[in-house]
């Protein structure tokens, strides 16, 4: 998880790397307060900035950390503990571009959208699941009608995770959304599962515009495959043009080999909600902002 990303920051705190911190190895035990100069400063500060872009962070949100990092580095000082003081100025760094929110609903409408592949139907049944073991009643809408097997698919989960579903044989997704939502009026949460859909099918993104403004849900938040990349984000944006997003839920993190694109959802204003990390049921949690960082460094 994360891998190139974690080894973006290993690399700044490796144990035969103190040449970096211009402190010679046979003394670092007794120096008290150490100050970089500019070259060293801009040496660790640039390679950090090489290694964010392979990792897959955009190009803007790699050189504002690498000048943040610059900036913090010049102006401190450091003792024998110098690592742990720099992973530490690195988890602050961070947690500026790591943006979270908490599901505060106590009922609702909850929406999911995103493309093809990157895993809502599962998503949506573990996020049941998870409200369900809270003490909630979920009910989830199938309102993706135009992937073969999809319905069969949502039949499959909820029958075996005994999560209530709403199904039926229309061609038109906000139709069965409707017809849904009028029988599921005793349920504390109802989530929606709607099609895939491409960034550029300007049609298929108006057709969610539209069930959107009828149906109004309290929450609308957009699957994001953490594998992508930086795909992914352009894919996003691309949606925002057309449909108001609250959040997002991380989905296949136990696959990210990269991880560039967690920070990069903060930097771009959306929230994490919640993340997704394995192929069984409960593997879904609340998003925190100080347990990613702790995995990443």
């Amino acid at each position: 998880m994360f891998d190139k990303l974690k080894n973006a920051f290993q690399k700044l705190l490796g144990k035969d790397d103190d040449i970096r911190l211009g402190i010679v190895k046979e003394t670092v035990a007794k120096i008290v307060n150490v100050s970089l100069s500019e070259q060293e400063a801009n040496r660790i500060s640039d390679q950090l900035f090489y290694d964010l872009l392979d990792a897959d962070v955009p190009f803007d949100l790699a050189n504002f950390i690498k000048s943040q990092l610059y900036r913090e580095l010049r102006s401190r000082k450091f003792s024998e503990n110098y690592r742990e003081e720099i992973r530490e100025l690195l988890k602050g760094i961070l947690l500026q571009y790591i943006s979270t929110a908490q599901l505060d609903l106590q009922r609702g409408i909850i929406m999911l959208i995103g493309p093809n592949g990157y895993g809502k139907t599962t998503t949506a049944v573990k996020l049941a699941y998870m409200l369900k073991m809270r003490g909630k009643r979920v009910r989830i809408i199938g309102a993706d009608v135009f992937r073969a097997a999809a319905r069969e698919q949502l039949q499959e989960l909820c029958k075996r995770y005994e999560i209530d579903l709403y199904v039926d044989d229309s061609e038109r997704p906000l139709s069965t959304i409707i017809r849904g939502l009028k029988s599921s009026e005793s349920y504390d949460f109802i989530i929606i599962d709607t099609a895939g859909r491409q960034d550029m099918n300007i049609n298929l993104l108006r057709e969610l515009q539209n069930i959107q403004q009828k149906v109004n849900p309290d929450l609308v938040l957009y699957v994001l495959e953490s594998s992508v990349g930086n795909s992914s984000l352009h894919q996003l944006r691309e949606y925002r043009k057309f449909i108001k997003i609250d959040g997002i839920i991380y989905t296949k993190m136990d696959l990210d080999s990269a991880g560039g694109s967690v920070l990069a959802a903060g930097y771009y204003g959306f929230p994490l909600y919640f993340i997704t990390y394995g192929q069984g049921i409960q593997d879904i949690s609340a998003a925190n902002a100080q347990d990613i960082v702790d995995r990443i460094i």
